[in-house]
């Protein structure tokens, strides 16, 4: 009983696995996208990161998904409206 359910665990952490990895794929294809048309290219270095495939999936009884962005990718969001306008902060 008890390694049938070990078994299970692992059948279940294995699927958990391949989600994670397709759709962490299909997340970063979509960034790439959006960060080559709406961003200007400076450094380069968010286009790079995003095109490297910057995550890491664990499989086994506790799967993970890890995805390491460079950290100014928060305030590239912050500081363009939709429509590529700067915002005003108050």
């Amino acid at each position: 009983m008890t390694s049938q359910q070990y078994t299970r665990n692992l059948i279940i952490g294995q699927f958990a696995a391949e989600v994670f990895q397709e759709s962490a794929n299909l997340m970063l294809q979509e960034q790439l996208k959006e960060a080559a048309g709406f961003y200007q290219t400076r450094s380069g270095r968010l286009l790079q990161n995003l095109s490297s495939k910057p995550f890491t999936v664990t499989a086994g009884e506790n799967p993970s998904l890890t995805i390491e962005f460079v950290k100014h990718i928060r305030f590239l969001d912050l500081s363009r409206t939709a429509k590529n306008k700067k915002k005003v902060l108050l």
